[in-house]
């Protein structure tokens, strides 16, 4: 059990820590030179919580299956399991497509020389950097209940 909680423990570490550093790559006003630059890091570090996510909430069940499965019913491990799935459906459903398309516009060699962000891709930007921290704060929620574990 002890390495149960080592592996649930490290994957929420490597499945949500990435999320606090979109914020900071994304910062409030970027060159699309700095955007393309920012685009090619996040994509690096977007792999990190595909895998320890996952395995996170995976190892987290297994635990509570192992420790009591009436944990369940207790507001921290629901609330922990509705913090995460609202994690991923803000990446899922406003991040990634904001992110897929700001690309698209970044790395068009059509736009190799552009100085500023259209007003379509500045949307596009706002989208993605709200979306990165509404999710950084609701994965500050989901700490929270895991290591206070109110009743």
């Amino acid at each position: 059990m002890a390495l149960l909680i080592v592996i649930h423990v490290l994957s929420a570490i490597i499945g949500v820590g990435p999320t606090y550093f979109f914020p900071a790559l994304l910062r409030p006003s970027l060159s699309p030179a700095d955007l393309r630059g920012a685009l090619t890091i996040s994509q690096r570090l977007a792999r990190y919580p595909q895998v320890g996510g996952p395995l996170a909430v995976v190892s987290g069940i297994a635990l509570v299956c192992l420790i009591d499965t009436h944990l369940f019913s207790r507001i921290w491990v629901a609330g922990s399991l509705a913090l995460f799935v609202a994690v991923q459906v803000v990446i899922v459903a406003f991040a990634v497509p904001a992110t897929k398309k700001l690309a698209a516009w970044a790395f068009d060699p059509s736009n190799a020389d552009a100085k500023t962000l259209t007003p379509v891709a500045e949307g596009l930007y706002r989208r993605l950097r709200t979306a990165h921290v509404v999710a950084s704060v609701l994965g500050t929620g989901l700490f929270a209940l895991m290591i206070l574990k109110p009743a």
